[in-house]
């Protein structure tokens, strides 16, 4: 038999001697149906026993993106945390502020077979059952079977220390997430225990962009033109004193005003609760931070010789739209006066900066 190069022969030692084989990617459907031209794929996976592990801990279901975490790395489903009112119930920091990016990426890579049996009744989640002892395991278990629920990782690198590239070993740890928040902007030091009371008014609190199906998140002053340079076809702007006509149908549940080019941004959002009537809300994106998105607005709707006027003194400042029925400060329209072509076209609204009316009061003082 004639010997390879030396090359060759360097190669098959380093393949023979590494304790780790390399990683592999995932075949291709085609792939899978031999379509590869007869090489090999290795695919590395793994399986979880427990999956209960890829549950929300709050409300048991099985967890789906977006994932979120807070500072201490409780995770939570996006529902939980909004019924918890953003404040992690095991620690007590705000959750729902940042994305548990690795539990995403795990539980995107999770491959779990039809939980139904055949045989059974239908049901759209199996009870869990519990990971057989060693006994059972031996067949000890009295004839009883022992179904394991089981789901298999395609991609076992999510496992590996992203810095040395070894498989992950507890114990395991993360950056500080206010650590980050304070090397990027925030620099505001406060008394132990405070974190949620500051956290309400920092100007560096994530606000969220307001634009169907967009998941962009950011300090106010990024969204503003994140909205501006990617979402531009659907806002509207307007300026600071000067009433303008607003035009929705009832389909349209929310309208973006933008002030000038990359200015703060204001939902109107209206609901619709038949048989009482129409609600109107006019909310500010902004964290509540001293200085920021502070407005005045005075909201008309007229109708076959009724007008309704709803005067607010200062805008609510909010930092994600919420598609819920308001209960507070809010303009309601009664639904025997309402257009019943569905279009607003008596609905105008009137903007004014707070900032604006308190220097113009200084400068009449002086």
């Amino acid at each position: 038999m004639v010997k390879g190069t030396n090359a060759e022969q360097a190669l098959a030692r380093e393949e023979a001697s590494s304790s780790r084989p390399k990683r592999q990617r995932v075949p291709s459907i085609v792939e899978e149906e031999g379509e590869n031209g007869g090489g090999d794929v290795v695919v590395r996976s793994g399986t979880l026993f427990e999956l209960d592990l890829l549950d929300c801990p709050i409300c048991c279901n099985a967890l789906t993106i977006p994932i979120f975490q807070c500072d201490k790395g409780h995770i939570a489903c996006s529902s939980c945390c909004t019924n918890v009112s953003n404040k992690c119930p095991y620690c007590s920091l705000a959750i729902g502020n940042y994305r548990s990016r690795i539990m995403e990426r795990v539980v995107e890579a999770f491959i779990v077979r039809c939980p139904i049996v055949a045989g059974e009744a239908s049901s759209s989640r199996q009870k869990r059952l519990r990971v057989p002892s060693i006994d059972e395991e031996n067949g000890e278990n009295g004839g009883r079977d022992v179904v394991v629920p089981s789901g298999t990782l395609s991609q076992l690198d999510l496992l590996d220390c992203p810095v040395c590239s070894k498989a992950l070993k507890i114990s395991i740890f993360q950056q500080s997430l206010f650590l980050a928040k304070r090397q990027n902007g925030c620099t505001e030091t406060f008394s132990y225990g405070n974190e949620l009371v500051h956290e309400k008014k920092c100007s560096f609190a994530l606000c969220y962009c307001p634009a169907p199906n967009c998941n962009y998140a950011g300090v106010y002053k990024d969204l503003y033109s994140h909205y501006a340079a990617n979402h531009k076809k659907l806002w509207t702007r307007f300026s600071c004193g000067y009433s303008m006509h607003v035009c929705m149908d009832f389909e349209s549940k929310s309208l973006v005003l933008q002030q000038y080019s990359d200015g703060p941004l204001v939902v109107l959002q209206c609901f619709k609760e038949p048989p009482q009537g129409l609600f109107w809300t006019v909310n500010c994106i902004a964290p509540s931070a001293p200085g920021v998105g502070k407005f005045s607005y005075e909201l008309s709707y007229s109708t076959a010789g009724n007008t309704l006027t709803f005067r607010s003194s200062e805008m609510n400042r909010i930092q994600k739209v919420s598609f819920q029925t308001p209960e507070k400060d809010f303009m309601f329209i009664p639904e025997y006066i309402l257009c019943p072509m569905g279009l607003y076209k008596g609905t105008y609204i009137c903007i004014r900066s707070l900032e604006e009316e308190e220097e113009e009061e200084e400068d009449n003082e002086d």
